[in-house]
């Protein structure tokens, strides 16, 4: 998958094949194992990552809301960076990503010494829809979008997310190589800015 950045970040289609996207091509994952690995997470948001965003069109081939409550099979994984662990669930420190767990959506950026100040939001996904998902965070917040408009955050004054070699993941959780997606990605972004209101609200409409 080429990087429209012109930084070279190019990422490494495993599994899946290419197909309707929300704009233009997008990319379906069979949620077997199929998934985009990215350069490491380092590379993309620094080693001590104080701000920037994720996002992604997705759009599910399930149905998000049947989705399991249970601890270890109740997970969906969209977009993933982390510092390399053994932890077997997408819920430790030093690990910033776009998850979703039996019916709530996690916007998670955790630090050395916190995992659990982040937003989350009753899973909006739907089967066969497309929906705009999007994480930005600085030292003072955490901000979760839904169809680019901020629909829960967090304020405090957060350390930076350590991060290292772990590649970044599109459709599955890094260490694990589980919690699968199951359907169409679009217009994946990973940057160390964070990017505003305005700008998230641009980049759902296909502007930015």
């Amino acid at each position: 998958i080429r990087d429209d950045s012109g930084a070279g970040n190019h990422g490494i289609v495993v599994g899946g094949e290419r197909a309707a996207g929300r704009f233009g091509q997008g990319l379906k994952l069979s949620g077997d194992r199929s998934c985009v690995t990215m350069p490491s997470a380092s590379t993309l948001l620094g080693p001590k990552s104080a701000e920037g965003t994720l996002a992604l069109w997705v759009r599910p081939d399930y149905d998000p809301l049947q989705q399991s409550e249970d601890t270890w099979s109740g997970w969906t994984v969209f977009l993933y960076a982390q510092r390399t662990s053994g932890n077997g669930l997408p819920d430790g420190y030093n690990e910033i990503g776009l998850s979703a767990h039996g019916k709530t959506l996690f916007g998670k950026v955790n630090t050395s010494g916190d995992y659990s100040s982040y937003p989350r939001v009753a899973v909006p996904l739907r089967q066969g829809v497309w929906t705009h998902l999007a994480l930005t965070w600085t030292p003072q917040e955490r901000v979760l979008y839904v169809d680019g408009k901020p629909v829960a955050r967090t304020k405090g004054n957060f350390e930076p997310t350590i991060l290292d070699s772990c590649p970044v993941l599109v459709g599955k959780h890094p260490p694990t190589s589980r919690w699968n997606l199951k359907g169409t990605v679009d217009d994946v972004l990973v940057t160390p800015r964070a990017l505003t209101a305005e700008q998230i609200a641009a980049l759902s409409e296909g502007k930015l």
